[in-house]
């Protein structure tokens, strides 16, 4: 194949992992992607996130804590960009995907020329807190195995079988475990966690069927708790769509649901912030995906972009 697919099409070839992979299907019928992805900055003074375009490209874009100034940092032609930061917060990375291959950059948070980190032949990649180390899944999207490398791609070690399929990776504050997002050959889908060398693995906590499948996971600074999303998906018809954020005990595996209700919207995609006081996350509660920020116990809900 000659021309790169956008990453909602790439998706859409495996109909199993849509939802999976790009939470609130990107289907042209689905809510407008303003703003989405987002990561909360290590200093928290930022938030980076995603903005799609209507030609498919996407845009890594930077605010202030509280939303404002806003400036764009990279675009990616081929809509496959996303954020993350370096580990003291002056530098947003982010990578992009070519075929079966990522690249991670690094650019400042006022912009400037990017910097190539390193290219690895894989999917999914996160960058470690301390920025020494990768994690990222080799494989097909249906079948992969989590690796783990240091930056410059030595040492790669597979973690993992291929016995599922593992994506949206984060590291624990002390970069001692990783909690990934795990789809078995049922096409069960669950947040798993390990240690960082694949030992001790197992599934973060229990989430009702009732209330749809947990994926995308994020640490709180204590390391103690996981912030998911679990949502139900119609993609015939979005109106049905419904996400909330829920917070697993690590130790317990104890789940609670922090936005509750009947309405018809999807919080998604958490991000933690430094000081384990808030939550930052993806909503269509103003009718388009926007970020959104709320207390770490589910309460006062506020907008930041627009």
């Amino acid at each position: 194949m000659t021309r790169r697919t956008p990453l909602a099409a790439r998706a859409v070839a495996a109909v199993a992992l849509v939802a999976a992979l790009f939470p609130a299907t990107s289907m042209a019928q689905g809510p407008e992607r303003a703003a989405t992805l987002p990561f909360v900055s290590p200093d928290g003074k930022h938030v980076v996130y995603v903005r799609d375009l209507p030609d498919k490209s996407a845009e890594l874009v930077v605010v202030d804590a509280g939303g404002g100034n806003a400036r764009t940092l990279a675009r990616d032609p081929d809509g496959t960009i996303m954020g993350g930061w370096m580990p003291r917060g002056r530098e947003a990375t982010y990578v992009i995907s070519h075929g079966d291959t990522t690249l991670l950059y690094r650019i400042g948070v006022e912009g400037g020329a990017p910097a190539l980190m390193t290219r690895i032949v894989g999917k999914s990649l996160r960058l470690s807190n301390d920025g020494k180390r990768v994690t990222y899944s080799v494989g097909a999207w249906t079948r992969s195995r989590l690796t783990v490398a240091t930056l410059d791609g030595r040492g790669a070690r597979a973690i993992t079988d291929s016995s599922a399929s593992w994506f949206n990776m984060a590291w624990s504050p002390d970069d001692k475990r990783i909690a990934v997002t795990r789809l078995d050959s049922t096409r069960a889908l669950a947040v798993w966690v390990m240690d960082a060398d694949g030992r001790h693995a197992r599934a973060a906590g229990a989430i009702p069927d009732s209330a749809g499948r947990a994926q995308w996971p994020t640490w709180s600074p204590d390391g103690k708790r996981i912030a998911v999303q679990v949502g139900r998906y119609d993609r015939t018809d979005h109106s049905r769509d419904r996400a909330d954020i829920w917070v697993i005990d690590v130790a317990s595996g104890n789940a609670t649901n922090l936005t509750p209700g009947d309405d018809a919207w999807m919080d998604e995609t958490p991000s933690w912030s430094r000081d384990g006081k808030t939550i930052v996350f993806q909503s269509t509660r103003s009718g388009r995906f926007e970020v959104w920020r709320m207390n770490a116990d589910g309460g006062s809900p506020v907008q930041l972009t627009h």
